[in-house]
């Protein structure tokens, strides 16, 4: 992630945590943002640490949030069922030029627990794992004879575990699979992106 590719009034998420909210104001020299969350909180974020979603295009970034969540263009799985992924598109993302063409093509699936499920808090750590890998496998199963398919599974950083899972398992049982760390400028070392072949 490049300071100029971003600007204030831009949404973004938290690479290594939940949430995220909209950029008002950057700090060139620290390479910080600061970032509102949906309460009103002015959280201070390392540049690596954001990923970018959209730039609203009213001073009211909320409702411009909603109206777009809820509109037809925007693919969104937030099925109340055990393979609920929040997959993002184009629109959503801050795409220029060439970077929108690439980008059309790329499913991004984010295997935060909080973004996969509405309550975890009576889950334990084992079980939230389980519940992360079998949205990945449910999301390969679907797109496996998508050839030349591009996959970005945001994992965040975190310990590891996940993504060590995630490698288990495309080693295993995918090997026809090309699999490598995802653009370190856009997710940090967050996320993995996956090529069915």
């Amino acid at each position: 992630m490049q300071l100029e590719d971003i600007h204030i009034g831009d949404e973004i998420r938290f690479l290594d945590s939940v949430g995220g909210g909209i950029i008002r104001k950057i700090d060139e020299k620290c390479k910080l943002v600061y970032v509102e969350d949906h309460d009103g909180f002015e959280i201070p974020t390392p540049l690596a640490q954001i990923v970018p979603i959209g730039r609203p295009n009213t001073a009211n970034s909320r409702s411009a949030h909603s109206r777009c969540a809820n509109t037809p263009t925007a693919t969104d799985l937030r099925e109340k069922d055990e393979g609920t992924a929040h997959l993002i598109t184009k629109e959503e993302r801050k795409a220029k030029g060439k970077k929108e063409a690439k980008q059309e093509d790329i499913l991004e699936v984010d295997l935060h627990i909080n973004a996969l499920c509405d309550n975890s808090t009576q889950m334990e750590r084992n079980e939230m794992l389980q519940y992360q890998l079998r949205v990945f496998e449910r999301i390969m199963q679907e797109n496996i004879h998508n050839r030349g398919k591009k996959i970005v599974f945001i994992h965040g950083r975190g310990e590891g575990i996940l993504k060590a899972a995630i490698s288990s398992a495309l080693n295993k049982r995918y090997p026809m699979c090309e699999y490598y760390d995802a653009s370190f400028a856009q997710y940090g070392f967050g996320a993995t992106m996956v090529v069915i072949r």
